[in-house]
């Protein structure tokens, strides 16, 4: 008599659980499909709008940035008091601004050749014209 109520208590075990946890599993599978939805329209719509913004902020600074690194594009013609110089094979900022005397100090001389001549680097090559700068 034991076994049959045991078979009898199992199958009622199975029975209500089987009943009871089905509920459950699908109200558990339907949360996990929901956190996996795309984006709805709505979202993207509000979205959009802002992030083509933001593109175009990034695009515009970058241009911006990139048009005001442009050092020495515009530079003026040696005045009455300046001279030029070609520069040709071995020849280094150093040894033209102490060659013309451009100032006392030779470094401050090649600062003022760099700033004249709209040079980002003090790298030279034959054949550029600089302008000197009158000495003080």
């Amino acid at each position: 008599m034991t076994s049959e109520m045991d078979r009898a208590a199992s199958q009622l075990r199975r029975a209500s659980s089987a009943r009871a946890g089905a509920g459950p599993r699908r109200a558990a599978a339907s949360r996990e499909r929901a956190s996996f939805r795309p984006a709805s329209s709505w979202t993207v719509r509000r979205l959009l709008p802002w992030t083509v913004s933001a593109l175009l902020l990034v695009l515009l600074l970058v241009s911006l940035w990139g048009v005001g690194g442009a050092e020495g594009a515009e530079i003026a013609p040696a005045g009455p008091d300046e001279g030029t110089v070609v520069v040709t094979a071995g020849d280094t900022l150093w040894s033209i601004a102490s060659a013309h005397a451009i100032a006392a100090d030779t470094r401050e001389g090649v600062y003022r050749l760099q700033k004249r001549n709209g040079l980002a680097s003090p790298s030279i090559e034959p054949g550029d014209t600089l302008i000197i700068p009158a000495t003080r």
